[in-house]
């Protein structure tokens, strides 16, 4: 991540393969919350990681009863977001 204010054209977007077993405990479902910064369901280590390794900084929230219960993820609880 930057350490100065980052342009549209200075990100560069970027995929990571889940894998099968982290799927169920949504792992799929991350929130974008700025540039290089998300949100995600705790308990899925290795798409975390490969989100770490490629630059982003990761929050976790305990999804076990909001989330995997109706499965729905922290895009799906999340009203619009207004950024500047």
């Amino acid at each position: 991540m930057s350490t100065t204010a980052e342009t549209a054209t200075d990100i560069r977007p970027f995929h990571v393969d889940v894998p099968d077993e982290e799927h169920r405990t949504l792992a799929c479902n991350v929130l974008t919350l700025s540039p290089r910064r998300c949100m995600m369901a705790a308990g899925n280590p290795v798409t975390r990681r490969l989100l770490e390794d490629a630059g982003a900084v990761v929050i976790e929230y305990d999804g076990r009863e909001i989330s995997q219960k109706g499965t729905d993820g922290p895009t799906c609880l999340t009203r619009p977001l207004w950024r500047s």
